[in-house]
């Protein structure tokens, strides 16, 4: 008897920790060929690429399918008020641009086009069939899709928002 209530115990932690590291949130990037390199297959990578959540990446030169060619999608999961920060150069620099995306409810955001937002500016984004809610702040730079280099998790910016 007292192994069945270890065991329904154990059980029962098992799944409480796995909801709540669920609900914390991930970011998912894959890597889709370029448009002139569409007739071999839409991806350009056989690994989708997760970073958890509060899991700054200074770095992604080691992430599988850096070094290809391709524009990165995006999906976020977590709860609402998760933000991170996409940026197009390596130790969170800005001047190869910069991507903050904060989620507004609990859905997974998608985002299939990096590059898509008004400039310099906070833009809300109203959640879809396919997606959730999030706002964006796009620091745009030629190529910034192609070239996400690092990943900062929550507000790095000060009380005047983000700047160049």
């Amino acid at each position: 008897m007292k192994t069945k209530i270890l065991l329904a115990s154990l059980i029962a932690l098992i799944q409480y920790s796995g909801f709540a590291w669920a609900n914390e949130g991930q970011l998912m990037l894959d890597k889709l060929r370029l448009d002139f390199n569409i007739s071999l297959g839409d991806s350009a990578c056989d690994e989708l690429m997760y970073v958890d959540s509060g899991k700054d990446i200074p770095n992604m030169r080691d992430f599988p399918c850096y070094h290809r060619s391709g524009k990165y999608t995006a999906a976020l999961t977590g709860p609402s008020g998760t933000t991170v920060t996409l940026f197009g150069n390596v130790a969170y620099t800005k001047e190869r641009g910069y991507l903050i995306i904060k989620k507004k409810d609990a859905r997974q955001v998608w985002i299939l086009d990096l590059e898509d937002f008004p400039h310099e500016q906070w833009v809300t984004i109203e959640g879809e069939r396919q997606s959730g809610a999030f706002e964006a702040y796009y620091h745009p730079t030629p190529i910034f899709q192609q070239n996400i280099s690092s990943i900062k998790w929550g507000a790095w910016w000060s009380e005047e928002g983000p700047v160049k």
